[in-house]
Parts: structure tokens; sequence; C-alpha cells
């Protein structure tokens, strides 16, 4: 059987109203994204994607793992809600598929204080321990631009965002390639420590913002 094309993708289960996609279009849509991908990346518990994710892998035996994600950006209690439901998933399906959790994407960027990330970090791992979920490794995402020592130190693994299509040039795309890997290696010598380095997003839009090299 040939290798999949790419290693991951993000995975975002809503209809295009914004509606919450059900357990059915869930599992339709992985077993086309397992043509192509083995892992997949999620951002949030919300609209029980999670527990959804799960149930479609598990039940179609699907081959596929999951890296989930906390949404931190819309406060506390916010955060809280996921928490829960990132347990609840985690302890009715097999939390073996779960080969992560992001807690938050990109909220240096967006605003939020280190030590508040790190924070949510550490509360997320402490509620996982005690839940008996110890083995899943808790981490944040962020451009790498913005990921700091402290994140790096307070995360079990470093997953940034790396995005050549907000350059200001460009010139090819073997060139946007080595960018992206050059920028990935540079966190790699200057804050990982050893720990796995990971890219959590990159690649180019289709449509909207899509930089100097449009998709034709």
């Amino acid at each position: 059987m040939d290798e999949p094309a790419f290693w991951g993708l993000t995975y975002s289960p809503y209809n295009d109203d914004g509606s919450c996609a059900d357990i059915n279009t869930v599992s339709a849509q992985l077993r086309k994204v397992a043509t192509v991908a083995c892992n997949i990346r999620l951002y949030s518990t919300d609209c029980s994607q999670l527990r959804n994710a799960l149930q479609a892998i598990g039940s179609s035996n699907i081959s596929m793992v999951i890296h989930a994600g906390i949404w931190i950006s819309d406060g506390a209690s916010r955060m809280q809600s996921d928490l829960d439901e990132f347990v609840a998933a985690a302890k009715l399906y097999d939390s073996s598929l779960i080969r992560g959790v992001s807690v938050g994407n990109e909220d240096i960027s967006k605003g939020m204080s280190e030590a508040a990330l790190v924070g949510y970090i550490n509360q997320v791992r402490a509620r996982l321990q005690t839940e008996g979920l110890g083995h899943i490794p808790v981490y944040t995402t962020e451009q790498d631009a913005h990921f700091t020592r402290a994140l790096a130190a307070a995360s079990d693994l470093i997953q940034i965002n790396v995005h050549t299509v907000f350059d200001p040039v460009f010139t090819n795309i073997a060139a946007s390639v080595r960018s992206v890997i050059q920028r990935a290696n540079a966190v790699k010598s200057n804050i990982a420590d050893n720990k796995l380095v990971r890219i959590g997003e990159t690649g180019w839009s289709s449509a909207g913002n899509t930089g100097p090299s449009p998709l034709t």
C-alpha cells in the first residue's frame, strides 16, 4: 500500500453555514482524508468534534490518529468547557488515538501574555494527569517567530505554524519550501532543547489572502 501523500492535515468539522457537522458527515469526510493523510489536527472540542472523530475512526476502522486542540482564545470559561469535553471524549473512546493536545493556537500572536498561556498549558497537563490521561502530550501551537523559550519549556513538544504565504516576495515553490524547513530548524536549534519540533500549519490559501503567490 502506498504511503499517504501528506503526513497530516488540519480538520475543522463545520458545515458551510458554520453549523456543526454530524457524525455521519465526519465519518464520510475522514474516510476521504484517510486516502491522503493518516494524522489530523483539531483546534477545539466544540460541536462534539473530538468525540465524533474518535467514534468515526474507531467504528469505521480508519487508519488515522488525532492531534487534538483546546480553544483558549475566548477566555477561561471556554477553555474549561473544552477541557471538560476533551476528558469526557478521551475516556469514552480509545484515548490511544489521541497523540497530543495543543492548548491554544497562536494566542501569543493574538495578544495573550506568555504567563497566561503557560498557566493554561500547566492547568491542562495537571487535569489530564489527575484523570489518568497523563500519557497524552500537552503543548501549545504558535507562529515560529513568537515561540519563546518559556513556551518551549512548558510544552512536551514544539508545534509551530510557518506560513510563507505572508512573505512579501515569492521566488518559487522550492525556495518557499526551503524557507519553511530553515525556519523550523532555527526553532529546533535555538529553543527546543532536544524536544520534537513539528509544523502545525503551513501551505498556501486557495482563496482570500493568497499572498504574492496565488494558486492557479
